[in-house]
């Protein structure tokens, strides 16, 4: 009897589970219509991670006209004062083929414009306008306060080497605290230069020192009264010299002068007292030259081979060793009037 009542017990509860799983099947639906949504399958490990930022560069197609607009705004960010030279180092990134990417550093002025850094010197300041006209008075004497030099000097004062661009130069009478007391063996040679003035500290041009300056048309010494020697070769082939105003010039060295071509006059100061070989060969416009020493020694008719002699007038004092020795060499002379 016991195990018949155990029996049916358990048939009992076996049917009403049965029944439970039956039931919870058929209205699973219903009960997440009637008490929530479906489960999110948002994966939460990634909250575990930090979230990157990863960098936005721009693609091959980045142009001057983004730079520009860049540039434009470092421009308004920074001091507004227009006289000011000074100029901002723009980092510009610009993107490249394989996503690689490099930073260009370009020039930017207060007003939003790229600079080409050839333009500025090493102080990063704007250069010097060029300046063709005459010379004047308001040259600085000295560029001690610059931070790049347009000159190489050496310590006993000679420059040696010209860097600058310019085709009027005007040389400081000091460079980087150094008195300039001399023009050195070659340092404007070929350069394309017009004019320049020489400092009154100068005493010496050295040979070749402005030697195939083809576009030289103007010396100006400025201060006459000072004495310079003139060395070999110092203008020679200086095709389009027309004027210089000689300082006092104990010594004219060979060829100092020749193949000057368009240099039509010539004032020698007192105080000169030699004139070397060949000083003024081939300077075939040269019609007037003004000796004012007496005494001035020449080397031979060598000194104006190839010039136009019948053209050519000597001015020099009556009876000096000047006028005897043109004479000897068939050169016309006039006397000194002024």
């Amino acid at each position: 009897m016991k195990k018949t009542i155990i029996l049916i017990v358990g048939l009992g509860v076996a049917i009403l589970l049965t029944a439970v799983v039956l039931v919870s099947t058929l209205l699973a639906p219903k009960f997440k219509e009637w008490f929530g949504k479906e489960e999110s399958t948002y994966d939460y490990s990634y909250s575990m991670v930090p979230t990157a930022t990863t960098p936005v560069i721009p693609q091959d197609t980045e142009s001057w006209i983004d730079i520009n607009a860049i540039a434009g705004d470092l421009a308004t960010a920074t001091d507004t004062d227009t006289s000011s030279t000074s100029v901002t180092l723009a980092p510009i990134v610009v993107g490249t083929e394989g996503g690689s990417n490099i930073t260009s550093i370009v020039y930017v002025d207060q007003n939003g414009n790229i600079i080409d850094p050839n333009q500025f010197n090493n102080n990063k300041t704007t250069t010097q306008i060029e300046n063709d006209n005459a010379f004047d008075d308001t040259v600085p004497t000295s560029d001690d306060n610059s931070a790049f030099s347009e000159y190489v000097i050496t310590p006993a004062g000679v420059i040696t080497d010209y860097l600058g661009s310019s085709t009027v130069v005007m040389i400081p009478s000091r460079i980087q605290g150094i008195t300039v007391k001399g023009i050195g063996k070659d340092c404007f040679e070929g350069k394309s230069i017009k004019g320049v003035q020489i400092p009154e500290t100068v005493c010496v041009i050295e040979a070749g020192a402005f030697r195939n300056c083809n576009k030289l048309e103007t010396v100006v010494f400025k201060d006459e009264k000072v004495s310079v020697n003139i060395g070999n070769s110092a203008f020679k082939g200086c095709t389009k010299l027309k004027n210089i105003n000689l300082p006092v010039t104990p010594e004219i060295g060979l060829s100092a002068f020749e193949s000057c071509t368009s240099l039509k006059s010539l004032d020698i100061k007192a105080g000169t007292k030699n004139i070397g070989q060949y000083c003024f060969a081939y300077c075939e416009s040269l019609t007037s030259l003004t000796i004012r020493d007496d005494k001035a020694k020449f080397n031979g008719i060598t000194t104006f081979q190839g010039c136009n002699l019948s053209k050519l007038i000597v001015y020099c004092e009556l009876d000096s060793d000047v006028e005897f020795t043109m004479k000897q060499y068939n050169i016309n002379t006039s006397p000194i009037t002024g």
